[in-house]
């Protein structure tokens, strides 16, 4: 499944309830209603961004995702790849 990244402006931190549910989804490893896997989210605070790591069908469904967590997503911020090297 590609491998998606988006990036939320003006972000350092994630309100407690949403690390809460984030970190559960990272730690369960399975898709939502929509087919999105989390895994991870990076936090730049130099440049206060936060970037999702996520695996999706397409990026119809990481926007579908962002909304059902009630977080906003610009389609623009969503970049697609097909895999994270690992060794």
């Amino acid at each position: 499944m590609p491998i998606f990244i988006d990036t939320h402006e003006n972000t350092t931190e994630l309100p407690p309830d949403l690390t809460k549910t984030v970190t559960s989804r990272v730690n369960a490893g399975q898709p939502d209603d929509f087919g999105v896997i989390d895994r991870g989210v990076l936090f730049d605070k130099q440049s206060r961004t936060a970037h999702c790591v996520l695996e999706a069908p397409d990026v119809d469904a990481v926007v579908a995702h962002h909304e059902s967590l009630k977080v906003p997503l610009e389609r623009g911020t969503v970049h697609r790849g097909d895999f994270i090297l690992r060794e």
